[in-house]
C-alpha cells in the first residue's frame, strides 16, 4: 500500500474510530460479564472440593482459542475486508448470547463451557481485524494515542463487566440468572448495529490462502518480526504482559478472595476492577503522552515492570499502582506492532 494511498484513506475514515471503539468496548464489557457470571454460578451450585477445578475450566476454554484461532483471525483481516469481519463476528455473538441464556437457564455446566470457548473464539477472530484498522483510521503519530485509548476502554468494559457480574449475581436467585444472558443477546444486537459505522478497510492481501497449521503460520511470521528487533522484542514483551496476568491475575484474586478474605462476588468483582483501574489509566496515560516516541515510554516501562510482581499486594491499595506501571510499558508497545500493519 503506497503512502498516499494511506494517507487518503485515513483521511477519509478517521471517524470511524470511535464506532470500532464503542464496538471494542460492548465486546469486552460482555465478555467478561458472562464469563462472571458462570464463574458465580459456579460458586453456587458446585461443592466447594470441586470448586478450584471448575473455575480452572472456565478460565482454560476462555484463552485457548486466542492461541488456537488467532493467526485465523490474522487471514481473515487480510484476506477480507475488515469490517465484513467484525459484522461477522458481532453476528456471531448474537448467536453465541442466545445459547449462553439458554445455558443460564439450563444451569447446564457442559453448555456454559462450551458458550465461553465460543465466546473467545469470537473474539480471537475480532482481535485482528480491529487492531489492523487503526493504522487506517488514524494517522502514525496517533497511533500511541489510540491504543491508549483503546486500552484505557477494554479494561473500563472489564471493571463495568465484572462489577455488574457480580451485582447481577447477588441481585439475582439462581434460577433467574438466565434473564442477564437475554440481556447480552440483546447487547450484541447493539454492537452489530454500531459496527455498521466502521470503515469498510482494505483487503492487505485478497490472494493470501489458509494455512490449517496454524504453528506454521505462527513461525513463518516469527521469521518476519524477527527481521526488526523492535518489532520483535515489543511482541515477546506483549506474550510476557499477558502471560503475567494470566498467571497472577484472575485465578489468585477468585481463590485469595473468597477462601482468604471471605468476600462474596460483588466485592471480588470490586477487587478485581483495582487491577482494571491501573491498567486502563496507565494505558491511557502512555499513550497520551508517548506521541511518536513509543520506544521511550517502552523502554522506561520496561525498567519498571520488573518491580510489579513485587507490588502485588491487596491489603495495601497498591494493586492499581502495579497496573498502571503495567500498562506504561505496554500501551507503546502495543503500538509498535500497529505501524508494521501491511
Amino acid at each position: 500500500m503506497n503512502a498516499s494511498k494511506v494517507t487518503s484513506h485515513q483521511a477519509t475514515d478517521s471517524r470511524g474510530f470511535w464506532p470500532l471503539f464503542m464496538v471494542q468496548f460492548q465486546g469486552a464489557f460482555s465478555d467478561n460479564l458472562f464469563k462472571f457470571l458462570v464463574l458465580f454460578l459456579i460458586n453456587r451450585i458446585v461443592s466447594e472440593s470441586e470448586r478450584d477445578s471448575y473455575t480452572s475450566l472456565v478460565l482454560a476454554a476462555f484463552s485457548l482459542p486466542f492461541l488456537l484461532f488467532a493467526m485465523t483471525g490474522g487471514y481473515f483481516a487480510d484476506r477480507f475486508r475488515k469490517r465484513s469481519v467484525v459484522l461477522g463476528t458481532k453476528i456471531m455473538e448474537v448467536l453465541v448470547m442466545g445459547l449462553g441464556a439458554w445455558g443460564l437457564w439450563m444451569q447446564s455446566l457442559p453448555i456454559l463451557f462450551g458458550v465461553v470457548f465460543l465466546m473467545s473464539v469470537q473474539s480471537a477472530f475480532f482481535g485482528p481485524s480491529k487492531y489492523s484498522l487503526l493504522p487506517e483510521i488514524l494517522p502514525d503519530s496517533r497511533l500511541s494515542w489510540g491504543n491508549g485509548v483503546f486500552g484505557l476502554g477494554t479494561f473500563s468494559a472489564i471493571i463495568l463487566g465484572g462489577v455488574a457480574a457480580g451485582a447481577i449475581s447477588e441481585a439475582l436467585e439462581v434460577r433467574q440468572i438466565w434473564f442477564a444472558g437475554l440481556g447480552l443477546m440483546l447487547l450484541a444486537g447493539v454492537g452489530l448495529i454500531l459496527a455498521l459505522a466502521i470503515p469498510a478497510g482494505v483487503q492487505a492481501n485478497p490472494d493470501k490462502t489458509y494455512r490449517i497449521n496454524f504453528l506454521g503460520e505462527v513461525w513463518s511470521n516469527m521469521k518476519t518480526v524477527r527481521q526488526d528487533r523492535v518489532l520483535f522484542l515489543a511482541v515477546v514483551g506483549s506474550v510476557y504482559f499477558w502471560f503475567l496476568g494470566a498467571l497472577f491475575g484472575e485465578p489468585t484474586i477468585l481463590v485469595y478472595g473468597r477462601d482468604e478474605l471471605g468476600l462474596n462476588d460483588m466485592e471480588i468483582s470490586l477487587l478485581r476492577s483495582c487491577l482494571a483501574v491501573g491498567i486502563g489509566a496507565g494505558s491511557f496515560f502512555a499513550g497520551l503522552l508517548s506521541g511518536k516516541s513509543s520506544m521511550d515510554w517502552f523502554r522506561w516501562g520496561h525498567s519498571v515492570w520488573p518491580c510489579v510482581p513485587g507490588l502485588w499486594q491487596f491489603r495495601d491499595g497498591r494493586r492499581g499502582k502495579s497496573g498502571c506501571s503495567w500498562e506504561y510499558w505496554a500501551s507503546p508497545a502495543g503500538s509498535l506492532p500497529c505501524r508494521s500493519t501491511p
